[in-house]
């Protein structure tokens, strides 16, 4: 790996650490960061630790995790510029069907997918617990998990604690397939469905820091 190339990845790494409200794993940061393999963000972070930028220790689930010296920076401001969308809930299925403006899910993961230039498609995934979970936009090459967020209108509060499920059902799930995802996306259609999730609400930063982004389909 040439000096130049190192020199990027470290910067993505040191990013993706700064911008997590907690310490992250050499596996969770190696999907944050996109660099791969996870070996190169062992290297990388053994060196940020050697020049006394970030430390490594035991972690609470017994795993080495990476936390900045000089304590972490804010969320990144994907999540925290008023001007992006907030995440946004799931409507429950009567509210979907009566919301005027509401989308199907395959429709919503059409549109992205022609965005991204991706073929996204459903996909049910087998966890190794033996637990299955079904991810509404797949891409052939895992690269990318999307769950469409159909909502319309203001949330309820089980569309805001839906919100954090779906958030923790694309971390949980996106851990064990290989190759490890990109991106997690929640893909939102209605900009009136998230105004109640402010960059400082806890929801927003949950979500944030299990690395998942949410955004309007019109923006992702």
């Amino acid at each position: 790996m040439d000096n130049e190339m190192f020199a990027s990845r470290r910067e993505r790494v040191l990013t993706a650490i700064r911008t997590s409200t907690r310490p992250l794993d050499d596996v969770e940061l190696s999907r944050r960061s996109g660099v791969r393999p996870r070996q190169t963000v062992n290297t990388i972070c053994h060196a940020l630790a050697t020049e006394g930028i970030i430390e490594r220790l035991t972690g609470p689930h017994g795993l080495i995790v990476n936390r900045l010296i000089s304590g972490p920076d804010d969320l990144s401001a994907s999540m925290l510029d008023l001007d992006l969308p907030a995440p946004v809930m799931r409507a429950p299925a009567r509210a979907r069907a009566t919301a005027p403006t509401a989308a199907s899910n395959g429709d919503v993961i059409g549109q992205l997918g022609r965005r991204l230039g991706l073929d996204l498609a459903p996909r049910r995934i087998s966890h190794p617990s033996g637990a299955q979970v079904g991810i509404d936009g797949v891409a052939t090459d895992n690269s990318v998990l999307v769950q469409a967020w159909t909502a319309a209108g203001p949330a309820t509060p089980a569309q805001r604690a839906e919100l954090v499920a779906e958030a923790v059902k694309l971390f949980w799930i996106g851990r064990v397939v290989t190759p490890m995802p990109r991106r997690l996306l929640i893909c939102a259609v209605d900009p009136e469905a998230i105004a109640h999730l402010t960059p400082r609400s806890w929801q927003t930063r949950a979500i944030a820091d299990l690395g998942v982004e949410v955004g309007l389909l019109a923006r992702l």
